[in-house]
């Protein structure tokens, strides 16, 4: 699998939290970000029915393989998810 699902994954996951954030969870913005959120774990779990996106020394690793340009550029929500303690995010198709 190429970074780009996983990347597209990501930016939603941010993207919904933002909105989360910003106040009225019955809102448009919030209900366009979890659709989006949705849509992203479905296409990432299209082909696995379970995907686990781990963290580890301020890296993204699908599986054993390093995600070097997604840690890259989401390297504050990886240092976010350490912080708090969260080592891996589990994806699994329903």
């Amino acid at each position: 699998m190429t970074e780009l699902p996983i990347h597209h994954f990501l930016h939603a996951l941010v993207r919904a939290g933002e909105r989360l954030g910003d106040g009225d969870p019955t809102g448009r913005s919030i209900q366009d970000a979890l659709t989006a959120l949705q849509e992203t774990t479905e296409v990432l779990t299209t082909y696995h029915p379970e995907v686990i996106l781990s963290v580890s020394g301020g890296a993204l690793y699908l599986g054993k393989q390093v995600l070097p340009h997604t840690s890259t550029e989401f390297e504050g929500l990886v240092a976010d998810l350490e912080r708090r303690g969260i080592d891996s995010i589990t994806l699994t198709r329903d």
